[in-house]
Order: structure tokens, then sequence, then C-alpha cells
């Protein structure tokens, strides 16, 4: 891989401490040399206030020959820096090191003592190569006069070499550190993408169809988080894959027993040349019931492609809420009186309007009160109670005497293919698609169940949601 993700952040730690370290290096460089230079001017300054204390005046003289004693003289012979005494006209009249000016001499540090301050200045003077560092200050008399400048120059030769020699260093210790820190870079690139590589080699895996693979990341960070996260897809994989297997599985138990009815029905009638016409009649109408049976489940399948493909939308209408519920009740009301079982009806007063989909929440009902009548197996009763709360909203429940859900099944109930242990179900998809509709509602659907004491479902719809018309969809 020509651009890989290691060397990207190889070159980003480069670049970033090249620039670091340059800048260190030349702010190091400059501190270095002003630091330096400062001392210079520090020494200097000492040296002069000494020397201008050791300058005596007897009398209110105005003339800068009368400190020119050979006192004075034989302090500067002895000092290692060229002083030079100039008069207020600019000529030099003293140099500790005997150099000769025909001219007088013009420079920064000189005018600035004629105005009364201090100055400095650094450069080249004609009579040497070398760079110095000059220093002037006032001389004043005894009356508070400028009657010249006392002059003092250093060679910087030395400090130079100086400065040059640690410059040298700090450049090899920078370029040391640049080196020590390119190959901790490197370690640290190394470490952050090796989990990566092996957070692709489990992606790889997966795409092949290896779900059982997993990740090992334990960096506690967003990697790790990552690591998770495919793990998660892993095992969510898992389910989907285990889904598919339970859909094949049941929608085939599902088709054959129907099928099978209704072929050895068909084969009995047709080759029989003689038939009671009782019995012929009984295998028609098995024939008819296992074709209705077969439609129920083909829409139930068909529902459940439409709600896994997102395609589900609502058609809504304005429901009076009273006249849909005995609409359900004539429906249902034959078969649960016919199974044996009471059925009782609790409708509050003024439960209005609501804007639904009549065909699909109807379809909710039906299912709920279908799984009630199948798993109330001795005479039972079953209820259905609506009303409306004080904040508008709409609640339905439907409860039954049944053999109830035993407690570890009541939060499966409503996945998509679970049976439960009775396996009374045909393809497990009834409350699953029940769900899925209340939520398209803007509703939930929960379930309480003990084993054994029946179950009872709660539909509530908020008052927001039953007013809404626009068509709704995943």
């Amino acid at each position: 891989m020509k651009n890989s993700i290691q060397k990207r952040l190889f070159k980003s730690f480069t670049a970033v401490i090249a620039i670091v370290v340059i800048l260190l290096e030349a702010f190091v460089i400059f501190a270095t040399n002003t630091i330096s230079y400062q001392n210079m001017e520090r020494i200097m300054t000492d040296n002069l206030d000494y020397a201008m204390n050791s300058i005596v005046f007897r009398t209110e003289s105005l003339d800068i020959l009368d400190i020119l004693d050979p006192s004075f003289r034989q302090y500067f012979n002895d000092n290692n820096a060229q002083v030079q005494i100039i008069n207020q006209d600019g000529y030099v009249i003293f140099d500790s090191l005997g150099v000769f000016y025909t001219e007088k001499i013009i420079y920064p540090d000189i005018t600035m003592a004629k105005n009364g301050q201090k100055g400095v200045w650094r450069g080249r003077v004609d009579y040497s190569k070398d760079q110095v560092m000059a220093m002037s200050v006032p001389i004043v008399n005894s009356t508070n006069q400028n009657i010249g400048t006392l002059r003092m120059l250093i060679s910087l030769n030395r400090l130079n070499s100086l400065k040059l020699k640690y410059t040298g260093y700090f450049i090899g210790l920078g370029l040391l550190a640049v080196f020590i820190a390119l190959l901790i870079s490197q370690y640290l690139a190394k470490n952050i993408v090796k989990p990566l590589k092996n957070l692709n080699d489990v992606a790889v895996k997966i795409a092949n169809g290896q779900f059982n693979v997993r990740s090992s990341v334990d960096s506690h960070d967003e990697i790790e988080q990552v690591s998770d996260s495919i793990n998660y897809m892993a095992e969510e994989l898992i389910k989907r894959d285990q889904l598919k297997n339970d859909f094949i599985s049941s929608v085939s138990h599902e088709l054959r027993t129907p099928l099978t009815s209704i072929k050895g029905w068909a084969l009995t009638i047709l080759n029989a040349d003689k038939i009671d016409e009782k019995l012929k009649n009984e295998g028609l109408e098995i024939i008819v019931n296992e074709a209705d049976r077969l439609s129920d489940l083909v829409e139930e399948l068909l529902d459940f492609s439409r709600f896994t493909s997102g395609k589900v939308s609502l058609k809504k209408e304005e429901v009076d809420v009273a006249f849909f519920l005995e609409e359900i009740v004539k429906q249902m009301k034959p078969r649960v009186l016919s199974s044996g079982h009471l059925f009782l009806t609790d409708f509050g007063d003024n439960l209005g309007n609501m804007v639904v989909d009549r065909d699909r929440l109807k379809q909710v009902f039906i299912n709920i009160l279908d799984n009630a009548i199948k798993f109330t197996e001795d005479p039972g009763l079953i209820s259905i109670y609506a009303r409306r709360t004080k904040a508008d909203d709409l609640v339905f429940t439907i409860s039954d005497t049944g053999i109830g859900i035993p407690e570890e099944n009541i939060k499966r109930v409503k996945e998509k293919f679970f049976k439960g242990s009775l396996g009374k179900s045909h393809t497990g998809l009834g409350l699953s698609i029940s769900d899925e509709i209340i939520n398209l509602h803007g509703g939930n659907l929960d379930i309480e169940s003990k084993l054994g004491q029946g179950t009872k479902i709660s539909i509530n719809i908020e008052a927001d949601q039953l007013k809404t018309k626009d068509t709704g969809g995943i």
C-alpha cells in the first residue's frame, strides 16, 4: 500500500517534530546570542564605571587633557580592552593600543555619548579585521559639564567562536533529538496501525462469512470502540443469519403441512371412482381451509418482507373508535364463543375519532385476539378494554386467562420467528409485525404475562399521533 496510515502518521510526526526542533533551535540560538551580548555589555559597563571612578577632578577644569595623568594611563595599559578618550571635537587624544588617528572618528556610540547617553555599537573598525563591540560614555567634570567621551572596545572573535561552537552543539543535539523522536514516532505509528490491521483482518474474515471471528483490541480508545462495533456487527450478522435459517425452516414447514393436506385430499377425490358425498365435501372443505391458511401465511410473509425492506406505508383516515372496535368484536366474537370462552368488552364513553390506517390496526387486533383464543386452552375469559386518557391518548387492552408466557420469553415474543416452547405459532411473525404497525402509528405495544395466569397486551397511541393525517412510512 503506497499511502498507508503508518506512512502518513510517520510523515506527520516527522513534520511536527522537525518544526518543533527548528523553532526550539532558533529560539535557543537567538537567546544565547542575546544573553552573550548582554553579558558582554554588562562587563564593559562595569569596567567603564570603574574607569570613570578613577578620574578625579581637583579643579573645575574644562580641558580633557587634565585627566591624562600617569596613573590613569597606567590603569589602561594594564587593561586587556582597548580604551579611547575622545574630545568634544571627535578627535582621539588617547588610545590604549597606540592607534594613531589623523581625522576625527564618527560612530553611533560616540554620537550618543556626546548627547549625554551611553552608546553601544557592534561592527568592524578600519585598523582591524576583528568584529568589535564598542561602548562610549560621556566624561563629565565636577561642574557636570560634558568635556569628552570615554570609549571601550572589545574584540568579539573569542565570543563569536564560542557562540559558533555552542551553536554546533545545539544543532547536533537537535539532530539527535529528531533522530530519537523519529524512532519513537515509527514505533508509535506502528502500534497505532497494528490494531487497525487486526480490525481489517477481522472485517475481511467476517465479509467472507466467518461470523464467529472476533476482534480483541484493548487500547481503551476510539480504536477499541471500533473493535467493539465490529464484534457487535458480527453478532448481529449471526442473528440475521439465524433469522434467515429460521425463516427458511419455518416457511418450509408451514407450507409443507397445508400443501400435503391439499394434495392428499385432491388425489383422493380425483382417483376415487365412487366417493361418498359427505367424505367428498369434507375433503373439499379441508382443501379450502388449507388454501385459506396458505393465503394467510403468504400475506404474513409479504408483510414481513415489506417491513424488513422498509417499504411499508400507512394509509391513514379518520376512524370512529367505537365503530372500529364494534367491527372487531363482530368479526371475532363467533370464534371466541365457538372456542368455549367468554368474550367481554369494556369501551369508555366519548372515545371520539382517530386518524389511523384502519386495515393495519385491524390486523393488529385480530392477530392479538387470535393468539388469545389459541393460547387459552380451557374455557376462559377474553376481554377488550378501551379508554381515552386525560392527555387524550388512546389506550387499548386485550387480555386473556390463558396459559401465559414464561418470564424468560416475554422479552422475545416480539422477535421475528420466535414461537416459544409451545410452538403453537405458525411463523412467529404475528406479534413482530403488530409491534411494527403500532410503532408506525407512534404508539407502544406492551406485554404483561404470568405463566398459568394469562396475558395482557396494551396498546397506547399518543394524542398527537392520532391527529396526524400525513402518510407515514419506514
